[in-house]
């Protein structure tokens, strides 16, 4: 979810990857990679991206964790489904709270 949307903003900004690597202080083979999905970009450079282009910094970070969350489902999804069922439980909780 994350790269692509990383590769659609940057493109819409006509930025080159060189660029936008510089930066987030990253050579351009590490962000050609972050676009691709071989390698997990940080929250700080996500939020560095979200300003960079301009885009909505909370947007970017909720794709960016969700991401996350998906990648630790995939190597055990049995376990990652309720766990993901818990997390939502206590968030309702919390919301419920004065």
């Amino acid at each position: 979810m994350l790269p692509s949307l990383l590769k659609s903003l940057r493109e819409e900004k006509k930025f080159p990857q060189r660029e936008v690597a510089s930066a987030l202080g990253i050579d351009t083979t590490t962000y050609c990679k972050i676009e691709k999905g071989k390698y997990p970009a940080n929250k700080e450079q996500v939020e560095k991206l979200a300003e960079l282009f301009h885009a909505d910094r909370n947007e970017l970070v909720k794709v960016w964790l969700a991401d996350k969350i998906v990648n630790i489902a995939n190597k055990d999804e049995e376990v990652a489904a309720e766990a993901i069922k818990l997390a939502d439980s206590k968030f309702n909780d919390l919301s419920k709270e004065p």
